[in-house]
């Protein structure tokens, strides 16, 4: 380790330690001062991740999608990851946000991007009425909700 990398890890140690005495919120946002960074803007991409049943009847262009793998109960099982800009914001923990991040791993809004992506390869999605659900009695699982793109207004 060089001296200078030695003398800049002291000085986050010493600035850490100062703001672990901080004994509240407003206190710690104090202490830390123009160091501060809001989370969305140097981890994230600014889109908010949200519950499906917040984008039903929402219009929104979905602007990508990826499959992902996953294991469940030993099962290797696929899911969708989807952004989309919506056309009103909505109010997500206090904040109105119009770019959202959902995943779905079912036989709605999975299986729909699946086939059209197997069919034509990618292509941004317009859903005039957003997402629609479906509620039903699972025997396995209970009172289930399955989401779908609402394919109703062309």
């Amino acid at each position: 380790m060089t001296s200078a990398t030695k003398a800049k890890t002291q000085d986050v140690n010493v600035y850490a330690e100062s703001l672990l005495s901080a004994g509240n919120f407003a206190e710690l946002a104090n202490l830390a001062g123009a160091d501060l960074v809001s989370a969305g803007v140097v981890l994230g991409d600014g889109y908010a991740i949200v519950n499906k049943a917040e984008l039903v009847g929402k219009a929104m262009i979905l602007n990508s999608y990826s499959f992902y793998e996953s294991v469940q109960d030993g099962e290797v099982t696929e899911f969708v990851s989807a952004t989309a800009i919506l056309q009103t914001p909505i109010a997500i923990s206090g904040d109105l946000v119009n770019k959202v991040r959902f995943n779905d791993g079912g036989t709605g809004v999975y299986s729909q991007l699946k086939s059209m992506f197997e069919k034509d390869g990618f292509k941004p999605i317009l859903a005039k009425k957003g997402l629609s659900a479906s509620h039903y009695t699972h025997e396995k699982h209970g009172q289930s909700t399955t989401y779908y793109i609402d394919t109703s207004a062309v």
